[in-house]
């Protein structure tokens, strides 16, 4: 239980705002009050459309710095305290997106404003602001349209994750009768195959975090091949050449349940499924879903009868039953459909006829995903 909290507290989305002043040292403090303002503004905006995120910004880094110096100038603090506190304020920095406000005053007061938000670890610039003119006019109005050009750059990126359950059901179904012949030297040999096969896989799959999930699978497959041989130049042990008809009846048996569980995440051994949500740019969305059963088994049992006046059983005698180890993979990409990042819900219900030939097979789908 507590491995749990763990996981789920660290996967909170992190946001540092960063700023760089550029302009004369004498109207400094009027500058940074300005940028200060915008700063509110974006991260206000920010956490308004995304309440799972935490914020942390250069200037509470600062001022906790400086409180720090000046607690260990009053009192004589222990290094590990001191050590532990600076740790603390290091961890602020530590971030999944770096948001970057740069303000650069030129002559006559022009400013020139960018603002910009990167994911830390690839550097990816995703959001993308900017904003001129005369720094004494630079307000309210101008900070609200740069924070909603920000937002809006981000519709394609998954921030806050959506959690829930994803069913994907296939029942596939097949009854199929095939002939052939070949000449020999005593008339044809004619083949008749009747193969009868139905399978039922259901993945129950739980969306845990931006990629992580968990959940269930079950597959059942039951297949029968009955082959009929009539065979009017079948030769004997003693080589004499009779008419002999060989029925050959062979069954499949398939069952695995349960996910496999060998992937590891933050040390810890997590299910085999990753489920992914990718926003485009159209205002559609796409869901990844990769998964894979644990172990299970196939079984195969072959029985074979020769009618033919000089059978004597060697040709009828039974194989051993083969078993062999399976593994059932999901890889599959559903959707498009439509839906933003700023659409809370995203849920979907659909049915799908894939059937080919002979085959019938359905595709169930059915998500509910919700995000803070």
């Amino acid at each position: 239980m507590l491995v749990g909290l763990t996981l789920k507290a660290e996967e909170k989305p992190k946001f540092y705002i960063a700023y760089k002043i550029e302009c004369d040292p004498e109207i400094k403090l009027s500058v940074q009050d300005k940028l200060f303002q915008l700063e509110n503004t974006i991260a206000a905006k920010l956490q308004e459309n995304y309440p799972c995120i935490s914020i942390k910004t250069q200037n509470s880094v600062y001022q906790r710095l400086d409180d720090l110096r000046k607690i260990c100038l009053l009192n004589d603090l222990p290094t590990e305290d001191i050590q532990q506190s600076l740790s603390e304020i290091g961890s602020d920095i530590h971030c999944d997106y770096l948001v970057h406000i740069q303000m650069t005053v030129f002559s006559k007061n022009q400013v020139m404003v960018t603002c910009k938000v990167m994911n830390a670890k690839n550097s990816h610039v995703l959001a993308n602001a900017f904003s001129s003119g005369n720094l004494a006019s630079f307000g309210g109005k101008d900070g609200e349209e740069m924070a909603k050009k920000i937002i809006d750059d981000l519709k394609t990126e998954e921030i806050c994750p959506y959690e829930g359950k994803v069913t994907i059901e296939i029942e596939s179904e097949k009854e199929e009768t095939t002939s052939s012949s070949v000449q020999c030297d005593a008339g044809m040999i004619t083949t008749e195959i009747k193969l009868k096969s139905k399978s039922d896989l259901k993945w129950e799959l739980n969306k845990k975090g931006l990629k992580r999930g968990d959940g269930d699978v079950s597959y059942d497959l039951n297949e029968t091949t009955e082959t009929t041989i009539n065979n009017p130049c079948y030769i004997c042990p003693n080589g004499q050449k009779v008419i002999a008809q060989i029925n050959e009846k062979k069954t499949v048996e398939a069952k695995a349940n349960g996910l496999s569980n060998e992937s590891v995440f933050k040390g810890q051994k997590v299910a085999d499924c990753k489920i992914k949500i990718v926003f485009l740019t159209d205002g559609t969305y796409n869901i990844l879903v990769e998964a894979t059963s644990q172990k299970g088994n196939m079984k195969t049992t072959v029985d074979k009868k020769v009618n033919a006046p000089c059978a004597v059983g060697k040709e009828e005698k039974p194989e051993e039953p083969r078993n062999n180890e399976i593994e059932v993979p999901l890889k599959v990409v559903l959707g498009p459909y439509k839906g933003t990042t700023q659409d809370k819900v995203l849920s979907q219900e659909d049915s799908k006829d894939l059937s080919q030939g002979k085959e019938k097979t359905t595709v169930k789908i059915n998500f509910s995903l919700t995000r803070e």
